[in-house]
Formats: structure tokens, sequence, C-alpha cells
């Protein structure tokens, strides 16, 4: 496919910083990234969400961006070669790992319910005149979410996993940790 790369992009797993050991995709590692670039990390090969009812995308990132600065994620339905990019962040700076989700039946406007789709991420610098760090990306996941629904009567003795969803700093502790 073409390649749609400005600039000195340099996209590959790194072990400078990762949410879950050893690696996470950076944009530049060991050093800032370009002004003026414009950087793609694309999924090889496609996803498809026919039959998904609730399809989300999820994944980890930090980020230290110049001003002028974006990191976008964006989604094509294959055979459109038309691209639906989101914001995920401009300028600013944020070491701290967070947990990014979307919907992809409402993904900028778009629904890709029953679709066939391909996965990119975008640091895209053109309107930058200096540089940061960048952007790392952690545990891509893109999976049909089912709620579940629980009624009075729920109960549950917190010994396992099963009805909780653990993120952001919150985790188990154990005594004598």
């Amino acid at each position: 496919s073409l390649s749609l790369d400005r600039g000195n992009c340099g996209w590959a797993l790194s072990d400078e910083a990762f949410f879950s050991p050893p690696t996470a995709w950076s944009d530049s590692p060991g050093r800032y990234y370009d002004p003026g670039s414009y950087c793609i990390l694309s999924l090889r090969g496609t996803i498809d969400l026919t039959g998904a009812k609730n399809p989300r995308l999820e994944f980890y990132d930090r980020y230290n961006l110049q001003t002028g600065t974006y990191a976008r994620v964006g989604v094509s339905e294959v055979g459109t070669g038309s691209w639906t990019d989101v914001d995920v962040h401009y300028n600013g700076t944020d070491f701290t790992w967070i947990r990014q989700e979307y919907d992809l039946s409402n993904f900028g406007g778009h629904n890709f319910t029953d679709k066939v789709t391909e996965l990119r991420f975008v640091l895209d610098a053109t309107a930058s005149t200096s540089a940061y760090e960048g952007w790392w990306i952690d545990n891509i996941k893109v999976e049909d979410r089912i709620e579940r629904r629980y009624t009075v009567g729920f109960e549950d003795n917190m010994e396992g996993v099963s009805h909780w969803y653990p993120s952001g700093t919150w985790a188990r502790w154990f005594a004598g940790e």
C-alpha cells in the first residue's frame, strides 16, 4: 500500500515506556519526532465487525506533544479509501498511561458496525515548528462489548475478577505485599 508518511517517521516497538511489559509502540523511540512530520501506524490486515452489536476500540496511551501536534486514531471501511480520524490528543503532556475507548458504532459520526475495517494511529505534527517525545500506544483491542446488567440481589465477595474491570490506578492488593 502507498505510504502517506511525511518527514522522518519511525514507528517501532520500544521498551522505553510501556503499559504492559516489555514494549509499546512509539512514533519516535529514543528521539523527538520531527516538526512538520505526518507519521502513520497501520494495522496489518483488517478487523471484521460483521454481526457486532457494540463494537469498541480500546487502547492505552501516554503522550508528550508540542504545540500544533495531534495524536489521532483512524478507522476506514475496507475498499472505500476514506478514513475517519478522531483527535485523541492535541498538544500537551501526560506521562500517565490512560485507557482510551471509542464506540465504533458512532466513531467520528460514522457507524462501522457490520463493516470490515482498517485501523491506524497518526502523529500529525504538520503544523508544529518544534517537537517533543511523541506518543506511546499499548494494549490495543477491538471487541464486541456485551454489557452485563445486574439486578437487585447482586452480591460479590470481591475474590475474583469476573464482575469488575480494573482501570486507572486501582489494583487488587494482598496483605503482606
